[in-house]
């Protein structure tokens, strides 16, 4: 490569005054459009010491090995097996609904490479990579095929050491963002799911009304298993105890009614198993993703049906969300718009944050405005985690606070509908330090006897109440 060997006066805004300027010498080359891509290609296959990216979007294709993205997440691995030192850090505003950065991710995880998701809620939106500390490639281009073959792209690579030193710094700030929960493949993977099957009153929504919960269960695992046989189903329902004629038996008559509901054709053989073909296509294009977790770590047999129901709308309604994955609606307008009873929702949403999947911000209600003004709550869906990562953080509360002050904890961590969050009982074990067992108790009584639904029926109000006693 050639390059221009220019001076250049960079400036770095900060959001507070002052600002800092200063100058570094610097070689610059413009990479734009279709000179980007083979730009990334020769610094990342040359690359001998580091390799640090951050970057908002890599739309990968699995199975396209020809294209652009996929050659750079390669080139990625091949210098991680190399030695290279890599650090990885991608968008994941919000968490099940955008597929963008799903295979990447995993490609770069299977191979070992050091990859990172930001926190749900946050937003990384850099398109910046920094190699060997002297090389930086930033501009507009994100990895994808519009950004590679159909849109204008600015970019520039930039040969200074000076320059190197401070935008690597703009990546390693976003250390303390990132996702601290332990993901998987479970938790990547995803399963698409017609939107109309939740959004038309004679699907699903007919089905939790009707408590048809195993005509609702057996199509979700239908859309991960198409192939899947009689045998296959009973295990999935949890009625293969029962034998092979009560359990065919019963599942011949879902089948029956997911055919009365115009969501499959199934044809039945005598004494073998069933053929089946979801109507998919007579659902529209839309759709929205589920995740594997989902079913390999037992959600699907865990929750009650009016949380399985919760769990789809806020999948759906926060993969509609602009900014992050954090969405509102009123309970009566999400009853209406979902064709169910509102106390269903309710029940369901308040299900999903007892097990820590959901975080709900309860609004407070203003000062002489009646309970009907209270604005409605805000949603953030988390990701659904396995019984053995729970387990393993249950095993470092007792390791760090001891077995006796971790099961108190969590007991009144229960009472507050926090007892299978890790983070809260360990709130409630440091309140009990500073303020004594029966103190703790005592308050936290008081704040469980408030209305599920009151935004101070929370551990910080608990702390309140303390720090009032005192």
């Amino acid at each position: 490569m050639k390059y221009s060997s220019l001076k250049f006066l960079f400036i770095f805004p900060f959001l507070l005054f002052p600002i800092t300027s200063f100058a570094v010498p610097a070689d610059i080359k413009d990479i734009s459009d279709d000179k980007y891509f083979q730009a990334v290609h020769e610094a990342l296959s040359k690359s001998k010491d580091s390799i640090y990216i951050a970057m908002y979007e890599i739309s990968m294709e699995p199975d396209n090995t020809e294209s652009e993205a996929y050659k750079l997440v390669q080139d990625i691995v091949d210098a991680h097996i190399r030695g290279v030192k890599v650090e990885v850090y991608l968008d994941r505003t919000k968490t099940y609904n955008e597929d963008k950065n799903n295979s990447a991710f995993l490609a770069l995880y299977k191979k070992g490479v050091p990859v990172k998701f930001i926190a749900p809620g946050k937003r990384v939106h850099d398109k910046l990579i920094v190699i060997d500390k002297f090389i930086v490639i930033s501009g507009s281009s994100n990895w994808s095929y519009s950004a590679f073959r159909l849109n204008s792209e600015n970019a520039d690579l930039i040969i200074s050491g000076e320059y190197a030193k401070e935008k690597l710094k703009n990546i390693l700030k976003l250390r303390p963002l990132l996702d601290k929960r332990s993901i998987d493949e479970a938790q990547i993977i995803t399963i698409k799911c017609p939107a109309r099957f939740l959004k038309d009153k004679s699907l699903a929504p007919m089905m939790v009304t009707r408590r048809d919960d195993r005509a609702f269960d057996l199509y979700l695992f239908l859309l991960k298993e198409p192939g899947a046989n009689y045998e296959d189903i009973a295990k999935e329902l949890g009625i293969l105890k029962y034998g092979k004629t009560v359990y065919r038996n019963q599942i011949i008559k879902t089948l029956k009614r997911l055919i009365g509901y115009g969501l499959a054709k199934v044809t039945f053989n005598y004494g073998a198993d069933f053929k089946i073909a979801l109507n998919t296509d007579t659902l529209g294009k839309g759709y929205f993703n589920i995740p594997l977790a989902y079913w390999e770590y037992g959600w699907s047999n865990k929750l009650s049906q009016n949380a399985k129901f919760a769990y789809l709308i806020n999948i759906y309604k926060s993969a509609l969300a602009k900014d992050n994955s954090w969405w509102s609606l009123s309970l009566r307008f999400l009853a209406q718009d979902f064709y169910v009873d509102p106390i269903t929702i309710r029940t369901g949403m308040r299900e999903l944050e007892k097990y820590s999947v959901l975080e709900i911000k309860r609004a407070r209600i203003a000062k002489g405005a009646g309970y009907e003004d209270r604005k409605p709550n805000q949603y953030l869906l988390g990701m659904l985690y396995s019984e053995i990562d729970l387990e393993k953080k249950w095993r470092l509360l007792e390791e760090r606070y001891g077995k006796d002050l971790s099961v108190r904890a969590r007991e009144l961590s229960f009472m507050l509908d926090r007892g299978y969050n890790p983070g809260a009982v360990e709130n409630i074990i440091r309140i009990i330090e500073e303020y004594g067992d029966k103190n703790t108790a005592r308050a936290v009584k008081i704040v469980s006897s408030m209305r599920p639904d009151n935004p101070l029926r929370n551990i910080g109000y608990v702390v309140g109440i303390l720090r009032h006693a005192q």
